[in-house]
């Protein structure tokens, strides 16, 4: 029985990564975020985009894309994911490919970005981690580090672009979708990448 759940779902992602390359827009990624969150396979923790990266970074596409491709159907969303694919794409010289996957990232950023203003009273809403650096990439700000406020019920990461200016994320479904292996990812990734 749970296999046959793991199955569906998995199908229901790739689904969901069919629509979106079919048609990357705002629109779609909205339409299907409210979906993915309440998929069980979500985690907003994943590690194995950093890992990706870093294969990426030392050449190793083959590796990379066979590592992306397994993790792909829980990442639909993520714009990191496609850039990443993008890049994958453009090594093998499928440039086709590797302009969809651009399209497809820029729409999950402009999607994250429909979700709000960047202000504390209407953030920007999130899935994953990496989100907010994608966000902040796409628009040009610099990285900082996030500060984590609670506010009325809501779990919100505060990063300061330029004096005096300021960037709001809502974490809050990422926050409680949090596992003890996910807390646990998190502090080895705060040691390894400081």
């Amino acid at each position: 029985m749970v296999e046959n759940r793991e199955q569906s779902t998995s199908l229901a992602m790739h689904g969901a990564y069919q629509q979106l390359a079919s048609c990357p827009t705002p629109e779609t990624y909205a339409r299907l975020r409210g979906w993915f969150i309440t998929c069980p396979d979500y985690d907003p923790y994943r590690d194995d985009l950093r890992d990706i990266e870093r294969q990426v970074a030392c050449g190793q596409f083959a590796a990379a894309g066979k590592a992306l491709e397994c993790s792909m159907p829980s990442l639909v969303l993520s714009p990191r994911a496609h850039y990443l694919a993008a890049r994958i794409a453009c090594q093998s010289g499928d440039m086709p490919r590797a302009e969809l996957e651009c399209r497809i990232a820029e729409a999950c950023v402009e999607g994250i970005l429909n979700t709000g203003d960047g202000s504390r009273e209407h953030p920007y809403q999130i899935l994953y981690a990496l989100d907010e650096q994608d966000v902040l990439d796409f628009l040009g700000l610099p990285q900082n580090r996030p500060r984590l406020h609670h506010i009325e019920g809501l779990h919100l990461d505060r990063i300061e672009v330029a004096e005096g200016v300021e960037v709001w994320f809502d974490i809050t479904e990422a926050y409680h979708r949090q596992t003890p292996a996910s807390v646990m990812e998190q502090l080895k990734a705060a040691l390894r990448d400081p």
